[in-house]
């Protein structure tokens, strides 16, 4: 039996390309092809849970607000994702994901889900 802390998927991944400038992701959950499989795009249900991979060698940084908010990112005000690392975080309500690194490029890969 699997733990109920566990990461449950909802869906599949989406590769986003981050920079050492600012970018923003509004983040929804949408039938995939209509095949029933949900991923991360454009549509009206917001994921309440968000694992992030950053997939390669620069750090990056991500800050999660609400959609409205005119709120933006830094170095030192955003949430540190080290190379190679996986991070899961509860997003509920706070669906616009602002991103950056460090320097250099790396990718993100994003998928929604639920638990820790």
């Amino acid at each position: 039996m699997s733990s109920t802390f566990a990461f449950s998927p909802y869906g599949l991944s989406q590769p986003v390309t981050v920079v050492p400038t600012a970018g923003t992701l509004t983040l929804f959950l949408n039938l995939h092809g209509g095949t029933g499989t949900l991923s991360v795009t454009n549509a009206a249900f917001p994921p309440s849970g968000l694992r992030i991979a950053n997939m390669g060698a620069a750090t990056g940084f991500v800050l999660f607000t609400s959609p409205g908010s005119t709120q933006t990112i830094a170095q030192t005000i955003g949430m540190f994702i080290g190379a190679s690392a996986i991070e899961k975080f509860r997003i509920q309500g706070m669906n616009r994901m602002l991103f950056m690194s460090a320097g250099g490029t790396t990718t993100f890969q994003i998928t929604p889900g639920e638990g820790l």
